[in-house]
């Protein structure tokens, strides 16, 4: 059962039980969604990490570069050398453990969300 009032979106809190306001809620379950698909799978994982799509992720997080950099370092994304967005060695792509549609429909619903027109 919700425990949100009618017609008032459901609260979002944090490791310590604190409710987290705008943007950062946004950030904080997009970065969840995200840590959860690279961490699932711990052989690809353990065996070179994964790299991450800028472009990719900025089309679905409503085409906000600030955004998309705060979602990716908050997944534990980094910049390497080169420039790439990489978690850990930045060998492998994310479509090797979840299907990048769905994950794009997950970051869609999630703005949709967080950012009602």
């Amino acid at each position: 059962m919700n425990n949100h009032l009618v017609g008032r979106l459901p609260t979002t809190k944090n490791k310590i039980g604190e409710r987290v306001r705008s943007d950062n809620a946004l950030v904080y379950e997009a970065a969840s969604v995200l840590r959860g698909i690279i961490t699932r799978q711990k052989r690809w994982s353990a065996a070179g990490g994964f790299h991450a799509d800028f472009g990719w992720f900025q089309r679905h997080l409503d085409e906000d570069g600030v955004l998309t950099q705060k979602v990716l370092t908050a997944a534990g994304f980094a910049l390497d050398k080169e420039g790439c967005w990489t978690w850990r060695g930045g060998l492998w792509p994310l479509s090797k453990v979840t299907d990048l549609d769905d994950l794009g429909d997950a970051l869609v619903n999630l703005v949709d969300i967080h950012r009602p027109l």
